[in-house]
């Protein structure tokens, strides 16, 4: 009697299936093949890594093949142990007196050949030219470029999971708007109503996408 040898295929995370997707953007086209692409924003980061930042705290870099590099300090140390797959990229904490771009320029993995390392769009007007020369002065040959809008393109097809998230995200602020109407009154100040949006946020679970704000009267 023969034993039929089956292979159970691993479910891939969605991680996976999203670096993938970003890698495919990065070799479409033959002649301007991107080796690495440097991620600023928590969104992106979250989205690609499962790192759930906050601001200013950190980058993801994603490389076209291999491990890529999350960085951030030690506040999060043990957060990111928590949600960052190491299989698919290598931590870095930044050390008291250390900086997240110092920790790039330490650690950048091309030391030996050219490199052309891309900035996630909408930041090429916030790279610190202090660490565009660093990197410069130790790889020479990098080439620093912020090409057409590959992590916008990926991100606009919502998955699943993000539709739910959408709907929901429109039923608190149904429910909050509901609630905060009726409680609008003469002289209240335009704070006070944004303290009552954002209670009822937070009460139902939400994390608000930026600062509220809540505008009236003929200015607005």
């Amino acid at each position: 009697m023969k034993l039929k040898q089956t292979i159970q295929q691993i479910p891939r995370s969605k991680e996976e299936i999203r670096i993938e997707a970003l890698r495919d953007k990065m070799t479409e086209d033959p002649e301007r093949v991107q080796e690495c692409y440097l991620l600023y924003t928590i969104e992106s980061q979250k989205y690609f890594s499962g790192f759930n930042s906050h601001p200013d705290v950190g980058f993801v870099i994603v490389f076209k093949e291999g491990k890529g590099i999350v960085v951030t300090d030690r506040r999060y140390e043990t957060q990111i142990k928590q949600e960052v797959d190491e299989e698919l990229f290598d931590i870095y904490i930044v050390q008291s007196g250390g900086s997240y771009m110092s920790t790039l320029v330490e650690n950048f993995p091309f030391d030996k050949r050219s490199v052309c390392l891309h900035i996630e769009e909408h930041h090429e007007d916030h790279f610190p030219a202090k660490t565009y020369l660093a990197i410069k002065e130790k790889w020479p040959n990098t080439k620093i470029d912020f090409p057409l809008r590959p992590v916008f393109d990926i991100r606009s097809v919502k998955e699943l999971e993000e539709i739910e998230l959408i709907k929901n995200a429109v039923q608190i602020t149904e429910a909050t708007l509901e609630v905060v109407l009726s409680l609008v009154k003469t002289k209240m100040t335009e704070k006070q109503i944004a303290a009552e949006i954002t209670y009822r946020h937070i009460r139902l679970g939400a994390n608000d996408s930026f600062d509220l704000i809540v505008l009236a009267g003929d200015h607005s």
